[in-house]
């Protein structure tokens, strides 16, 4: 395909500008992950991990879905009123769950001195919600630039509060890893804030609407909570069942890198659900080739050179490169899975969105559980657990919604992915890294570019010229 239409060009511009804060962020929280663990110890780095996963997954279950309505609706004449209710329910479900982590205290998670984390955690819960709720609102408004410059404004922060508390005390410690993240989380809700006031008026004409919000959010509830799961429970289930900070740490970081790509790919299939309702059009089609091309350069490099990465952020956590390279087919899949819900969502699909996101929270419990107690697949538990869920779930999406259109552009990109990673590794370790990671990223160019021309070279081309030239 080398004749682009506005609608790719537009779809590209903007999710171009939301991929640069993206990536500024991914990039400066590796570095912020690196001096997080040379200068305190891996006990530290689980503790404050375990923190994040869990402010984390709370704001993503219990914002109710809200950030997908106003994510969906955000170019649309009812705009005002999705954000209104949005903003309502969220607000009041944070106040509550503020409370509920001042009774709880940490109770039963690692020991009393746990206390004053979970403490922190109540006070900044309210703003790490309203942060995200802002951000997708603006994205659904097109303002990826704004969301862009808070991503860079509160990264950058992120990493100046630790290097300057290094700089100070001469040691980091679990609470300002933890204050690292929240000092940044409250500037950010800020900013914001700010940038929405010029686009959203405050207002609710109809209780209609209200329920709308509502039903939209309740019915992505479940995916949502699947992909806190992934992202956050899967540690803090390591927290209960291993008591091992150093094994949660571990697995944590292996895991942000690849959510962190697949991640960076998913936010075509995010810019394509406004768009598909504002121009009553299927974006999301060129938002699946788009993102799959991203995550299968991105993934298969980083799991060729696995051990060589986690080595950098410290040298004891090379061993955890298992982990880290099988997960690497499940950037792909994640790719797959968040452009089937962009479809269902621009559809209308509700009940099909909640029946697929609790089918896939089933099936991860279940083999997370079984997993992550046989000792010897605790480390990778999560990895194989992710596989086989997406298998199920996918299962789901052909057989059971008859949606294979995407069928033929995964599979090629699962191809790229795995042969790359495969071969790349082998390279990496008998003759270096880099040339491992290299041979990964052309194998992967070469399958999907060249052989079976999914995104041709020529078309990114024309692609990344539309950015520049408006």
């Amino acid at each position: 395909m080398e004749k682009l239409g506005d609608a790719e060009k537009d779809l590209f511009r903007k999710s171009f500008w939301l991929m640069i804060g993206t990536l500024y962020m991914n990039l400066i929280s590796l570095f912020f992950w690196i001096i997080a663990s040379r200068l305190s110890t891996a006990e530290d780095v689980g503790y404050a991990t375990t923190a994040s996963s869990l402010i984390m997954m709370l704001s993503g279950v219990l914002t109710l879905g809200m950030d997908i309505s106003v994510l969906k609706y955000g170019s649309s004449r009812i705009k005002d009123e999705i954000f209104s209710a949005s903003l309502m329910i969220v607000a009041f479900s944070a106040a509550l769950t503020s409370i509920a982590l001042v009774i709880w205290q940490g109770r039963g998670l690692y020991g009393e001195e746990y206390r004053q984390y979970i403490m922190i955690l109540a006070a900044v819960y309210p703003f790490f919600v309203l942060g995200n709720l802002l951000s997708m609102a603006l994205v659904g408004a097109g303002e990826s630039k704004k969301v862009m410059l808070i991503r860079i404004i509160t990264s950058t922060l992120k990493v100046a509060v630790i290097i300057v508390s290094a700089a100070i005390i001469g040691i980091i410690n679990g609470i300002i890893i933890l204050l690292s993240f929240s000092i940044p989380a409250v500037i950010g809700a800020a900013l914001g804030a700010l940038y929405v006031r010029s686009i959203y008026t405050i207002r609710m004409r109809s209780f209609q609407l209200f329920r709308e919000a509502l039903r939209v959010g309740v019915a992505n509830l479940p995916q949502k909570v699947f992909g806190v799961i992934i992202s956050n429970l899967g540690t803090v289930l390591l927290a209960f069942f291993t008591s091992n900070p150093a094994l949660v740490g571990m697995t944590y970081i292996s895991l942000m890198m690849m959510l962190a790509i697949s991640g960076f790919a998913g936010i075509f299939s995010t810019v394509a659900l406004p768009q598909s309702v504002a121009k009553n059009s299927e974006v999301y089609v060129h938002s699946l080739r788009y993102g799959l091309f991203i995550t299968s350069a991105l993934a298969a490099p980083v799991g060729a050179a696995s051990w060589w990465i986690l080595s950098i952020i410290k040298p004891e956590m090379a061993h955890a490169w298992r982990t880290l390279t099988m997960l690497t087919p499940v950037a792909v899949l994640i790719t797959s899975i968040s452009n089937v819900i962009t479809e269902l969502n621009y559809k209308g699909k509700n009940r099909e969105i909640a029946i697929l996101g609790a089918t896939m929270i089933a099936s991860l419990f279940v083999f997370l559980y079984a997993f992550t107690r046989l000792e010897g697949t605790r480390e990778i538990s999560i990895a194989i657990a992710l596989i086989l869920t997406y298998a199920i779930a996918l299962t789901y999406v052909f057989i059971g919604l008859k949606i294979t259109w995407l069928v033929k552009n995964m599979l090629i990109a699962l191809a790229g992915t795995c042969l790359g990673a495969g071969i790349g590794v082998i390279v990496s370790m008998q003759i270096h890294p880099i040339m491992g990671g290299l041979i990964a990223f052309s194998i992967v160019v070469l399958t999907y570019s060249l052989i079976f021309k999914v995104v041709t070279i020529k078309e990114i081309i024309l692609l990344m010229r539309s950015v520049f030239s408006t």
